[in-house]
């Protein structure tokens, strides 16, 4: 219970709205906002890496993004995702392995393929600009900041940046999507 009294986000109002404009959800968070369209199960033309693409589009600076020193020409194809579907092939006898990291076992198929087909095997791609953790996913950096998961935040600042600065910077980010840039779907 002290957990739940402790969360700023406990009790504050549901003000953002989702950045697809025919989506009458609302967030009290930017994690919030994040993690709803990065599911991909609610809007289906949209999904973690749409959002990892676009955020990193607006990260200019990489305050927050993970830079990888890959170069590429005008004629490189352009990056892929992959889809995973596992088949019963993947059942031992027991469970379901997952047959990227082959120490994941399900009880069902339906789960391993949700596992596949989650951050577990992508590459992390944010960072904590305050304590260098690095997270697969946005909604996981706006989470980590926002409930005080970074052990950094109750100091002053390193490197002139707060914790309130980066959570600020993530806000403002998200709210890129969800003002005047709402997507119509």
């Amino acid at each position: 219970m002290f957990q739940h009294l402790a969360n700023p986000l406990s009790h504050k109002a549901r003000t953002m709205d989702c950045p697809i404009k025919s989506c009458p959800c609302k967030f009290k968070s930017g994690s919030g906002i994040a993690h709803h369209v990065e599911n991909g199960n609610v809007h289906k033309d949209i999904n973690r890496h749409d959002v990892t693409k676009a955020v990193k589009a607006f990260d200019t600076n990489n305050t927050i993004s993970i830079t990888r020193n890959i170069t590429s020409s005008s004629n490189s194809p352009p990056s892929s995702t992959f889809l995973y579907t596992a088949t019963e092939d993947a059942f031992d006898g027991r469970r379901y392995v997952c047959f990227l990291c082959s120490k994941e076992k399900f009880k069902t198929l339906h789960a391993l393929n949700s596992h596949l087909n989650s951050p577990a095997h992508d590459a992390n791609e944010f960072k904590c600009p305050i304590c260098e953790k690095e997270f697969k996913v946005v909604s996981a950096l706006a989470q980590h900041v926002e409930a005080s998961g970074c052990a950094m935040r109750r100091i002053a600042g390193v490197d002139g940046t707060s914790a309130e600065d980066v959570e600020r910077y993530i806000d403002n980010l998200t709210s890129r999507f969800t003002s005047k840039n709402r997507i119509e779907m």
